[in-house]
C-alpha cells in the first residue's frame, strides 16, 4: 500500500482479469502503460535474477519497466488517446520512482502533469453532479460503485500531491482547488484477490484493510503541515526566532491534537509499534506522521527552553526517534529491512540527522549509539533499492566510523539519467539562526521543507 493509495487494488485486478473482448470490458482502470509502471514500483524491491522477453523487449531491470510505461504514456498524451483515471495513475507511479532513485525534478515534473490532467478533467468535482447543461462525467449511467471507485482515486491523489510536495519542499498542486468531491466511503472486497493481500506473518492470514478513514485523516493531516509550513519557516527568514517558536509551539500542540483525537482503530502507542510495527498496511500511516513532526521541530531542538515542556522540539524528537526505532525493530523481525519503504529510508535519514543533536541530559532509554545503528541498518540495506539510501548510506559511514558498522550496500545498475543535484530534495529548511551557514552533512540528508 504505502504511497500508492490513488490506485483503487480491487478495480484495477477486475479489469486486468477480464477477458480482452469481454462483454464487460471498459479498461477504465487497468491499462498497459499502468501496467508497466505498478512493475517498475515492484520490481524495485526485489527484481533478482528473474527477466522476461515481451513484444521484443528485455526486462531484466526495473529501469526497463519505468521506461516503457513512460514511453506510452507520453506517446497516448500525444496523441490525445488517454484514458484520464490511469493517465494520472501512471505518471505518479512514474513519480514515486523517480523519488526513489533521487530524481527530484522529474518526480515533481510527472507528478504536476498528473495533476494536471485530472483538473482539465475536473476529477475534483463529484461525478454524479451536474452544473448547468455540463455533465461533470462522460458516464450518463455512472454506478453507485463507480462513483465511489472515483472518489477513493481522487482522494488518493490529494494525500499523493501532498507527500510529494511536502518531501520536495513545494507548495501542493491540488491546494487550491474548490473540490467538491465527497469524502470516499469503504469499498466493497472483491473475492478472488487473496494472493494479492498483504499477508500477515503473525496472524497467518491475507489482511483486508480499508483505507478511507486513514485518507480522511491523512488529508487532515497534510493540511495542519501546509498551515504551519507557511508561519513558522516563511517567518523564520524574517529572523524574527520567538515568533518562530510561537507557532512552533501551536503547531505541535494540533499535531498531538490531531493524533489523540484519531479513532481507535488508527490510533497507536509505543507498545502496539511493539507488537504491530511489522504490518506495513498499519506503519504507512504513522509513518507520514512521524515524518512530518520530526521535519518541523529538528532544527529546533537547542531552541529555548522556555517553551512548554510538552511541546519541547527535543523532547518530541526524542520520544518519536524512539518510538521510530521500537516499529523498526519489530519489522526486522519478520521482513529484510531491504524490504524497508521509502518513508522509512526517509525517516532513517532524520533520524541519523536528529540523534547526534539530542541534548545529554535528556534522558534515553536507548542509546545513541543503538539509535544511530538501526537507522544505518535501514540505509545500507535500502541502497539496493532506493538511491537515495546508497548516498545518504556513504556519507553516513563517512561521518559514523567511530561505530565500527560494516554493512554491505546491495548492488544495482547506475542510474545515468539521475539528476546531477539527487540530494537537493532532501535538502534541510533554512534555519532562522543559520542562514549564512554552509550545510554540512547532518544539516543535508534530510526530507525538504523549503516551499520553492
Amino acid at each position: 500500500m504505502e504511497n500508492n493509495l490513488y490506485i483503487y487494488r480491487e478495480s484495477f485486478l477486475t479489469d486486468f482479469f477480464r477477458e480482452e473482448n469481454g462483454p464487460n470490458n471498459s479498461l477504465e482502470y487497468c491499462t498497459e502503460d499502468l501496467i508497466y509502471a505498478i512493475c517498475a514500483i515492484g520490481s524495485i524491491i526485489d527484481f533478482g535474477d528473474d527477466f522476461f522477453m515481451y513484444q521484443g523487449i528485455l526486462f531484466d531491470t526495473p529501469e526497463k519497466f519505468y521506461y516503457q510505461a513512460k514511453y506510452l504514456i507520453f506517446q497516448k498524451l500525444n496523441s490525445n488517446s488517454y484514458n484520464e483515471i490511469t493517465s494520472i495513475q501512471t505518471l505518479l507511479c512514474l513519480s514515486y520512482f523517480d523519488l526513489g532513485r533521487g530524481n527530484d525534478l522529474s518526480a515533481w515534473t510527472l507528478a504536476g502533469i498528473a495533476f494536471r490532467i485530472g483538473t482539465f478533467d475536473n476529477f475534483e468535482l463529484d461525478p454524479r453532479l451536474t452544473v448547468g447543461n455540463n455533465i461533470l462525467n462522460t458516464h450518463l449511467t455512472l454506478t453507485e460503485y463507480e462513483a465511489n471507485v472515483k472518489t477513493r482515486i481522487y482522494w488518493g491523489c490529494v494525500i499523493a500531491d501532498s507527500y510529494i510536495s511536502f518531501v520536495l519542499g513545494k507548495s501542493p498542486t491540488l491546494r487550491h482547488l474548490r473540490a467538491t468531491m465527497p469524502h470516499c466511503k469503504n469499498l466493497p472486497f472483491l473475492k478472488g484477490i487473496e494472493s494479492f493481500l498483504y499477508f500477515d506473518p503473525v496472524a497467518k492470514t491475507p489482511i483486508i484493510v480499508n483505507i478511507s478513514r486513514p485518507l480522511e485523516k491523512l488529508n487532515v493531516l497534510y493540511q495542519l503541515a501546509n498551515r504551519y509550513h507557511d508561519l513558522v519557516y516563511r517567518d523564520s527568514s524574517s529572523n524574527n526566532g520567538l515568533s518562530t517558536l510561537y507557532y512552533l509551539e501551536k503547531f505541535n500542540v494540533d499535531i498531538f491534537h490531531w493524533k489523540d483525537s484519531l479513532p481507535r482503530d488508527l490510533y497507536w502507542t509505543k507498545n502496539e509499534l511493539k507488537s504491530n510495527g511489522y504490518n506495513i498496511n498499519l506503519m504507512f500511516f504513522r509513518y507520514q506522521y512521524y515524518l512530518i513532526l520530526l521535519s518541523f521541530n529538528r532544527d529546533f531542538i537547542d531552541a529555548d527552553n522556555s517553551l512548554d515542556e510538552t511541546v519541547s522540539p527535543a523532547l518530541i524528537c526524542t520520544s518519536a526517534i524512539e518510538d521510530l526505532y521500537t516499529s523498526i525493530q519489530c519489522f526486522s523481525k519478520f521482513h529484510s529491512l531491504k524490504y524497508a519503504s521509502l518513508n522509512m529510508v526517509y525517516l532513517a535519514i532524520l533520524g541519523i540527522q536528529i540523534v547526534p543533536k539530542l541534548p545529554e541530559n535528556i534522558a534515553l532509554t536507548v542509546q545513541k549509539k543503538s539509535l544511530i545503528n538501526i537507522f544505518g541498518s535501514v540505509l545500507a540495506e535500502g541502497a539496493s533499492v532506493y538511491e537515495i539510501a546508497k548516498d545518504a548510506y556513504e556519507a553516513y559511514l563517512a561521518n559514523f566510523k567511530d561505530l565500527g558498522l560494516k554493512h554491505n550496500i546491495g548492488s544495482r545498475s547506475p542510474d545515468t539519467n539521475r539528476s546531477k543535484h539527487s540530494l537537493n530534495h532532501i535538502l534541510a529548511p533554512v534555519s532562522f539562526r543559520d542562514v549564512q551557514e554552509t550545510v554540512g552533512f547532518d544539516e543535508s540528508l534530510i526530507p525538504s521543507l523549503n516551499y520553492g
